[in-house]
């Protein structure tokens, strides 16, 4: 019997900051954030039980301020609530040739991209303190 190979990546912890490297994506209107072979690093955040939060100026430079648009209420750490817009779009993540659709969410002020847990559902993550590292693979 043939045993299906997991395709398996590994990133080094930062800073004490767990990074995955994404792209974000406007399938309707053809743009993808970054271009080219660059990615983009986004905080693993488990706290956010959303899917990804960037930056407006990601979110506009694909377009997806131009699409339908939808409005929602985040809450911080702290308690404060934050007014979010959103739209769906996908992230990928080509290192382990992962493609997923999601409500991409941004404010003003916010200056990183955190990917939170509504994108991970079908990824299998493992936080290694010993060697630094984050492993992950595909469900």
């Amino acid at each position: 019997m043939l045993e299906r190979v997991r395709k398996r990546m590994s990133w080094p912890i930062a800073d004490h900051t767990a990074y995955i490297p994404i792209k974000v994506h406007n399938t309707v209107f053809g743009k993808t954030f970054p271009d080219g072979d660059e990615l983009l690093l986004a905080v693993l955040d488990t706290g956010f039980s959303g899917f990804v939060l960037v930056p407006p100026s990601i979110f506009n430079g694909i377009r997806l301020n131009e699409m339908k648009l939808l409005r929602t209420r985040g809450i911080l750490a702290d308690g404060r609530s934050l007014r979010l817009r959103g739209a769906y779009g996908s992230i990928s993540i080509p290192e382990l040739d992962f493609f997923e659709d999601g409500l991409i969410e941004t404010a003003p002020g916010i200056l990183e991209t955190i990917i939170g847990m509504e994108a991970l559902r079908k990824l299998r993550l493992e936080l290694d303190g010993c060697s630094d590292a984050l492993k992950a693979y595909k469900c």
